[in-house]
């Protein structure tokens, strides 16, 4: 009996070392899982602040963007700015600025809309002159101006200098409201890019005029002047000027009807004469296929632009109708000045007396035989309604003419150029002598 207790008793110690070793292993187990929740748990924590520093890192990269947006610079990073718990970086693409808020493995994105100073930056050239009283030897651009037209605050830092018909020169002194902007005894070559003191506009100063950019030599007369500005927030804004003084080779005369004359893209009128100018059509796109770029149009009275441009400061696409009244009591002349802008990456200015950029037809002309760009429609068909359908000759009232302007190649600097198809703003003037 006792053999036997002791033989049950053995067999009962060794089922509880197993039990107790089992116990042990279940414990373990236990104690682990245990262990994995409060790591989730953890980590969802961390996840969670993570996530939190990154949307106020965000806020903040919005903040400092709009800041800089609205002092005229750019919002760009070159790699992350980093704030006390996280990061931001910003970045433009087209009018769109993109924030990116980072803290540990959280990231959050903000996009917003803005206007970039290049937007707000109107380059003039209406008092353009070239010599005279104040410039006998010939050497000086004169009455240039630059103005701000909205709430923001252009800074330019670069100007740039191109003519057509190209000739050597030097840049040798730029003068802003009586004060030395840039000046260089040696001077700079004619179409590099100068850095100038920085040019300021705002709501209190929003005009600055270039009394003069002098050059090393006389300047070629007749020529016309293409003026790039670059601002701070890397905009650029392109106006082109014409130079007068010697006759326009695009000289056409509608001598057939009495009380008004075109020459060289410039309408001379009797008093009391009405001018309609109607948009037939705007055909342009950023690159071949690529997305339409916005066409705006001004009408300039004996030299003077009056702002916004017309028809609400709106993108025309043909159809829009702008008519002169015929109450002036002296002669007048009437020129029509285009502008094609995609966002801040590009813009081109210029007007009908570039004849480079704007060819004037008048009744019995040929229509240029150019293909439209990127599979546009072909200045022929915008024009089809005037021609004539045997000849294919312009077929116009004595009292109308037709403005085509290429506004997306500049012509002084890739005159070679395919894109050239002079359809991106096709205007069509009638003058009223009744």
């Amino acid at each position: 009996m006792k053999s036997l207790f002791k033989k049950l008793y053995k067999n009962q110690k060794g089922f509880a070392g197993v039990a107790s070793a089992i116990g042990v292993v279940l414990l373990g187990f236990f104690a682990f899982g245990s262990m994995g929740v409060v790591s989730n748990t953890r980590q969802e924590e961390v996840d969670s602040l993570n996530m939190q520093r990154a949307e106020f890192s965000a806020a903040a990269g919005m903040e400092w963007a709009m800041a800089r947006i609205n002092s005229g610079l750019s919002p760009n990073t070159s790699g992350d700015i980093m704030l006390d718990h996280g990061s931001f970086s910003v970045t433009t693409n087209d009018p769109e600025v993109v924030v990116v808020g980072r803290s540990g493995e959280a990231q959050v994105t903000r996009r917003f809309d803005t206007i970039f100073a290049g937007d707000c930056l109107a380059l003039e050239c209406t008092d353009f002159s070239i010599g005279g009283a104040a410039d006998p030897e010939g050497k000086k651009i004169m009455g240039l101006s630059l103005g701000n037209t909205c709430a923001l605050s252009p800074v330019i830092t670069h100007l740039e200098f191109n003519s057509d018909p190209v000739f050597a020169n030097k840049v040798k002194k730029i003068k802003a409201d009586g004060e030395i902007v840039w000046e260089d005894d040696v001077g700079i070559c004619k179409g590099e890019e100068i850095d100038i003191d920085d040019i300021y506009l705002n709501a209190t100063n929003n005009t600055v005029f270039l009394d003069e950019v002098e050059f090393s030599n006389s300047i070629v007369r007749g020529s016309t002047w293409y003026v790039t500005a670059t601002l701070a927030d890397g905009s650029q804004v392109v106006v082109s000027c014409e130079d007068t003084e010697e006759e326009s080779s695009g000289e056409v005369v509608a001598d057939e009807t009495p009380g008004y004359e075109v020459s060289g893209g410039e309408i001379s009128v009797d008093p009391y004469t009405e001018v309609e100018f109607q948009v037939l059509c705007s055909e342009i796109t950023y690159g071949s296929g690529g997305p339409e770029i916005d066409v705006k149009m001004n009408v300039g009275k004996d030299g003077i632009y009056t702002p916004p441009w017309l028809f609400g400061n709106q993108d025309v696409d043909g159809g829009e109708i702008y008519v002169q009244s015929g109450t002036n009591t002296d002669p007048a002349t009437y020129k029509v000045k285009a502008k094609a802008s995609y966002y801040n990456i590009w813009s081109f200015t210029t007007q009908s007396t570039n004849t480079l950029q704007v060819k004037t037809l008048v009744n019995g002309d040929e229509p240029p035989p150019l293909a439209g760009y990127g599979g546009q429609q072909p200045v022929s068909d915008c024009i089809a309604p005037y021609l004539d359908d045997q000849t294919g000759a312009v077929s116009l009232l004595p009292s109308q003419i037709i403005m085509l302007f290429e506004l997306g190649v500049n012509l002084s600097t890739n005159p070679g150029s395919l894109a050239a198809d002079f359809q991106d703003l096709v205007v069509l003037v009638t003058v009223n002598t009744d």
